[in-house]
């Protein structure tokens, strides 16, 4: 969900309350949510659960594993970590 605002302050306000972006359209700017912001926590809690279930297996396991290696080093990177990995037979 995205909002749209056509106030820059009343955008980062948004943005702070719901977790959530906001268009802005006085700056043309996404106004992005604090990850640490209590809305943006309370979505990662209530997700929290499902995660849990899904590490059971070794497929959920290595799906999770390469979720956070693409965060931590991007498309690019992570494509280059993968081309120089190489999978045991």
């Amino acid at each position: 969900m995205l909002f749209i605002e056509s106030e820059h302050q009343q955008a980062l306000k948004i943005a702070e309350l719901s977790g959530k972006p906001v268009l802005c359209v006085e700056t043309h700017l996404v106004i992005y949510p604090d990850s640490l912001s209590l809305p943006a926590l309370g979505r990662i809690a209530r997700k929290f659960p499902g995660s849990l279930k899904q590490m059971n297996s070794q497929e959920g396991r290595k799906t999770a594993i390469k979720i956070v290696a693409r965060r931590l080093l991007g498309e690019r990177g992570y494509e280059t970590l993968k081309s120089r990995v190489k999978r045991p037979a």
